[in-house]
Parts: C-alpha cells; structure tokens; sequence
C-alpha cells in the first residue's frame, strides 16, 4: 500500500511540473536607459517567477512537504574568471540580433526561495540582469539600433555551489529541486529547464509602436510597453488515491512590462531610435525644405531673366 501511495504521489506531482513547462514570469519589469550620442544602453531587468502548488491539508504531499524552507542566492559576473565564457556566449546572441552590438559588463543576480506549510508550497525565482551594450549605433552619431532588447538565451548558465550542487541560474529547475518535490519526481529539473531567466521575447514589438513621450522638464525621452496579461491560468487537479485524496491546483501569471529611456528628443522609425534636432524638425523634412528652397530661388532667377529681357 504503502509504495502504491508513494507512485500515486509521484504521478500527481509529475502532472503539476509538467503543467509548469511553460514557467510563468510575474510582475517582470526592464528598464534601459539609452545614451545616442555614446551610442550605448544601460540595461536593468527583474523577473519574478512564481510558482505555487496548493493541496489537502491530510495526505503523504502535505505531511513530506509541511514545515520545509529554503534559499539560495547566487551571481556572475563578467569580471569573474570562471564566467567568461558564458558572458561571450550571452554576447553572441545579442550580437545575433544586431552584430555590432557587444556587453561591455555584466552581472545576472540569482536568488530563490522556497516554503511550505500544510496546504501549500511557494517557490518564488528572481533574477535581475545589469549590463551594459555598446556599439548599438547604426554609423552616425545622430541613431542607436535596438534591434537587440528582445534577445533570447536559452543555454545554461551552470554555477557550482558548496551545499547545493551545481545551478542553472537561467532556469526555475534549482528551487524545485531543492524542495522534497524531488523526493517524489526525478527528472524534474530537466522539465522545468525550459524556462529561461535571460528570454526578453515579449518585447519584440518594434519601438517605433511602443508608447512614446517626451519631457521637456528632463529632457528625456521615454518608450513604454506593457504585453499585458499573457498567461494567466490554474490548472484543477482532482485525485482519490490511498494518502492523497482531494483536489489540487496550480498557478501561473505573466505580465511583463518595459521601459527604454533615452537622453534628448528622440523618435523611433522601426528599432532604431534617431535624435531629434533642435529645431524639432527631422532630416525629411530638411530635404523637402532644401529642394523648396532650390526650387524657389531658380523661379526667381527665371523671373529676374525675364523682366530683363523685357527692359532690353
């Protein structure tokens, strides 16, 4: 009986990591603040993930996970020797996307955390990202390219630890197998790795139809983007097995936001961001000035040709 419980319990968490696949972000935010005329990009991101497990207060899932805690904080860095080779690997897919584009320092921040007590398990991810990008210009001092915000690095960022084994801070794996959760399911940490800390896909919407305004107060301009609530679910499960009889529920949330801030007026045509003069009035419209005035000055010459010719 008793080892026929221990599978039924397996099975049913099986069912709440597989339905987790999807790995929700909560509460996400990016913020880059760009300089065109250094051509270069602070970038500062958080992403929240949260996963939580609710079950009956009486069963084997409550009495092993009931009381259980735990946390672990983790980072790398580009000035850490044993990380060089994951910070070119993470350039390499920025520069994918624009290939001038290159990280000129980094530091990603890993911390999870994890309780339980007779009804519910609550893992909570965070992973934020500083780094700096240059060579995002696009030849002239007058544009920046930004092409690049929504990178996806989907790799392994693997960081070994004195108590916990090796990490993959780029994954939602650690926590949970580092809960009992993994006392009932193996393998879990390869069904949760899909997840990646380092996917800022949603923000692929082209700048130039995010929300724009400008402060003349700081002389800033600012590109907003909600995509608003892309995943907002719970799955029911309903079980009646020897030890883990009742109905158990699993929830995910997504909504991410961003922001880009660059210094000066600035306007965006596609993902490239341009300065804007002044005088408020863009390049086109120099060029169509330019030829008025060309246009101009050649009727009146024809003009002054003609009355002359008439005097004579």
């Amino acid at each position: 009986m008793k080892k026929a419980s221990s599978r039924a319990v397996a099975s049913l968490l099986a069912v709440a990591l597989l339905a987790v696949v999807a790995a929700p972000v909560s509460a996400s935010s990016v913020r880059v603040d760009v300089n065109p005329s250094a051509q270069t990009a602070n970038w500062h991101s958080q992403k929240n993930l949260y996963v939580n497990f609710t079950y009956p207060s009486t069963g084997l899932i409550s009495q092993a996970l009931n009381n259980s805690s735990g946390s672990i904080s983790l980072n790398i860095t580009s000035k850490s020797s044993a990380s060089v080779n994951t910070v070119a690997s993470i350039n390499g897919t920025i520069a994918a996307e624009y290939s001038h584009a290159y990280i000129s320092s980094f530091a990603l921040y890993y911390n999870a955390t994890w309780k339980a007590n007779q009804t519910k398990l609550a893992v909570v991810v965070t992973s934020t990202l500083d780094m700096a990008v240059k060579g995002i210009g696009n030849g002239t001092a007058a544009s920046v390219n930004m092409s690049w915000k929504d990178f996806n690095y989907t790799k392994s960022i693997n960081v070994s630890t004195s108590t916990s084994g090796t990490v993959d801070v780029n994954s939602a794996s650690g926590p949970l197998a580092y809960s009992k959760i993994t006392s009932f399911v193996s393998n879990s940490q390869t069904r949760l790795s899909v997840y990646h800390a380092l996917d800022f896909s949603a923000f692929a919407k082209q700048l130039s139809q995010w929300n724009r305004s400008y402060s003349s107060a700081t002389g800033k301009t600012v590109y907003s983007y909600n995509a608003g609530v892309t995943l907002n679910r719970s799955f029911n499960m309903s079980y009646s097995t020897s030890g883990i009889s009742g109905n158990y529920t699993l929830s995910i949330y997504l909504d991410p936001s961003a922001q880009i801030v660059t210094d000066g007026n600035t306007y965006a045509k596609g993902n490239t961001l341009y300065i804007q003069p002044a005088n408020g009035i863009g390049p086109g419209v120099l060029v169509v000035a330019g030829v008025v005035v060309v246009l101009f000055a050649a009727g009146a010459a024809a003009l002054i040709l003609r009355r002359r010719s008439k005097a004579n």
